[in-house]
């Protein structure tokens, strides 16, 4: 067999023209892998849209509501849209989760060590857990579920997104709230530019696309739709 012998100099070079090669391949590789999360985030989006538009199919045109009432509790604790959609079959604890939202959450929240939904028969509130936050002002509307053909200029009123929870510290993360509005207050995070300065924003027409930073104009949380009351209903 043949053997090559390199001299000192020849092995300089070729460790510099390795760490060159890596230096411009590595970053590249992370581009794609982000573009590749991006649109993971994005497909997810999707589907979470598709999920309302069936829900809403099978409730009279009605979107579900933020959290369902008092008296539906389980065990004293408050069942979160995202619970009651996934005991419904609408969607599965996958949908709930961006890929791009692992780094930052922590060793104690690394992936696959996500509390399942489907646990949440002791605890609901807490194992509701999502990287989407669902509008509480608008869609959502807290105790009421609008209907989408109900809300004018759908295509401009925020259904899910992207979100962060600066409330929630008993479970030590931030990212990722079930729940949102325009303001952050008490059970309500806001939305979160997760990818790049851009936050992947589900519209109520169904139509998905990424919006940079997080403050949207008034409009777009549409406070005045439940100034009428046909436009909303207790479902469940």
């Amino acid at each position: 067999m043949k053997k090559f012998k390199f001299s000192f100099f020849e092995l300089l070079l070729i460790f510099a023209v390795t760490a060159i090669f890596a230096g411009v391949l590595i970053p590249v590789l992370q581009a794609a892998q982000q573009a590749q999360e991006k649109a993971s985030c994005a497909d997810q989006s999707r589907k979470l849209g598709a999920a309302f538009a069936a829900f809403a199919e099978n409730n009279d045109g009605y979107l579900p509501r933020t959290q369902l009432g008092a008296e539906e509790k389980i065990n004293g604790q408050i069942v979160l849209w995202t619970y009651n959609m996934i005991n419904k079959g609408f969607i599965s604890n996958e949908n709930l989760i961006c890929p791009d939202g692992f780094e930052l959450l922590g060793d104690s929240w690394a992936k696959g060590k996500i509390r399942s939904l489907r646990s949440a028969k002791k605890n609901s509130d807490v194992f509701s857990y999502s990287f989407y936050g669902y509008n509480a002002i608008g869609a959502g509307g807290g105790y009421f579920g609008s209907k989408p053909v109900k809300l004018a200029n759908i295509s401009k009123i925020i259904l899910t997104a992207d979100s962060w929870d600066g409330n929630n510290y008993k479970i030590a993360r931030y990212i990722g709230s079930s729940v949102i509005a325009d303001k952050p207050t008490a059970g309500r995070g806001m939305v979160y530019p997760l990818h790049d300065g851009k936050a992947t924003v589900l519209w109520s027409d169904g139509s998905v696309s990424d919006e940079v930073g997080g403050d949207f104009p008034h409009e777009a949380w549409e406070h005045g739709v439940f100034a009428v009351k046909s436009n909303w209903k207790s479902v469940k």
